[in-house]
């Protein structure tokens, strides 16, 4: 027959388990939605600052790619954590330029390039590549070109207080960024291994030194206890039947 102690052991032992699961199910939800909000902050701001270089304007309006190399530098610089897989600027024509990271295996051809034109926001998709399964954050805006219209350039020279700020807006081309996913695995990864899997041997571990007390200490006294009992109600046939080398053993010997 089960006692009452350890039924209850058991149960808080379970209950312990479900709630460490539970809790470790949530924190990497929890990490795994940070990590996706870090990457798109770092896509955005990426995407806008190389299109809103003026050397990448030049090189859409003349196409020239040479121009492109310095902004490109600079970009990757922002990179700290290598998580840019692939790069394209183009033209609303052709592609110009494309770049993608030695480490990830991707074939760039099988991304479909932005010619969405009227449209200035940035357009962000999740997508996997089709042959590979390598996921991806993809940003793309278009790279205007800001000239002033007739009317509000003569608007401009005969207005003495008014300063004119309207113009018209010329599509030079777009920026495409992706940005791998790669990171986001490596410290999920590291997150489980590290400190989720031994947190929950620790909790193991603390459940079978408990079971171990409550099997191999707490039990012999209470065998010892119920037999003191019922010698002192006039049994005195009862015996102790503990086998132990430890002083419990040494005490049931004395006892009988």
């Amino acid at each position: 027959m089960i006692s009452i102690r350890t039924k209850l052991i058991l149960f808080i032992s379970t209950l312990i388990i479900i709630i460490g699961t539970f809790n470790c199910f949530f924190f990497l939800i929890h990490l795994k939605r940070q990590q996706d909000n870090a990457l798109r902050k770092l896509g955005t701001s990426l995407v806008m600052l190389l299109a809103q270089d003026d050397e990448v304007k030049h090189a859409l309006s003349y196409t020239q790619p040479a121009f492109l190399d310095a902004p490109i530098k600079r970009i990757k610089a922002l990179d700290t954590e290598g998580e840019i897989g692939y790069l394209r600027v183009s033209d609303i024509q052709k592609v110009i330029i494309e770049e993608k990271s030695s480490r990830i295996n991707l074939n760039i051809e099988e991304l479909p390039a932005r010619e969405d034109h009227q449209n200035p926001d940035i357009v962000f998709t999740r997508h996997s590549s089709t042959s590979l399964n390598e996921e991806f954050f993809d940003f793309s805006i278009p790279v205007f070109e800001k000239t002033f219209s007739e009317e509000a350039f003569a608007t401009q020279i005969l207005s003495e207080d008014k300063i004119v700020t309207e113009t018209k807006q010329r599509t030079l081309g777009f920026v495409q960024i992706g940005l791998s996913t790669h990171k986001i695995h490596e410290n999920t990864r590291y997150v489980m291994v590290y400190i989720i899997i031994p947190l929950g041997l620790s909790i193991i571990g603390g459940i079978c030194i408990t079971f171990f007390l409550t099997r191999y200490i707490i039990s012999p006294l209470q065998h010892l206890t119920s037999i003191t009992l019922d010698i002192a109600k006039g049994n005195l046939t009862r015996r102790v039947n503990i086998r132990s080398r430890d002083e419990i053993g040494q005490l049931s010997i004395n006892f009988n």
